[in-house]
């Protein structure tokens, strides 16, 4: 899978690809949006994991909140609108 393959996949579940992905090389892009697709049904459960993921991965807290939240309208809006 390409990375504009991986990249349009993550556009599909988040509707944007944050920024933490683009910083990934090529080698382990793909690997880590399946662990994170994965993941990403249960982040409600263990915030506290990814707090260490994403602090280890110095993201910038402003960036990912406001990314968290546009991908949680996206993923509210959609239900909404396919039940219009």
């Amino acid at each position: 899978m390409s990375r504009r393959e991986v990249y349009e996949d993550i556009t599909r579940v988040f509707g944007q690809v944050p920024a933490f992905f683009e910083g990934l090389p090529d080698s382990t892009l793909r690997l880590e949006w399946r662990l994170c697709r994965c993941a990403a049904e249960r982040i409600a459960d263990s915030p506290a994991t990814w707090g260490v993921c994403f602090g280890g991965m110095r993201i910038q807290f402003d960036e990912m909140k406001a990314e968290s939240h546009r991908a949680c309208e996206l993923t509210t809006e959609a239900p909404a609108a396919a039940a219009r």
